[in-house]
């Protein structure tokens, strides 16, 4: 299950967060928002199949820093981190985009898509 963000988060703590991963998931979603609802069980049984993924949930409304920092501008936004640098984004609950963005992740050596 993904792991929630604080509310408030300094952006600077969470980017130190992203430093200590190899690779690093966010989900920044919304209670309201029907299609992040639609698409969380599949998040979090992705997380439960892709234990070394490290799956990270921020509620847009409760980090607006964070939001704004990641220019996230739809919900819901993942984006796949390693370390500090993002290397894949999908904006849409799209989940077969979204397991093509894990199996990135499980096999790191792959070459990276713009």
């Amino acid at each position: 299950m993904a792991k929630r963000v604080n509310a408030g988060t300094p952006v600077e703590a969470f980017q130190r967060a992203l430093e200590s991963m190899p690779f690093m998931m966010v989900d920044f979603s919304a209670e309201w928002c029907g299609p992040c609802k639609q698409i969380a069980p599949h998040v979090d049984e992705l997380s439960e199949q892709n234990p070394d993924l490290i799956f990270l949930q921020v509620d847009v409304d409760e980090c607006p820093e964070l939001t704004k920092a990641f220019r996230i501008t739809a919900m819901p936004t993942f984006i796949l981190f390693s370390g500090k640098s993002e290397v894949g984004r999908i904006m849409g609950a799209d989940l077969a985009k979204l397991k093509g963005l894990v199996q990135r992740a499980a096999s790191p050596a792959a070459p990276a898509q713009p």
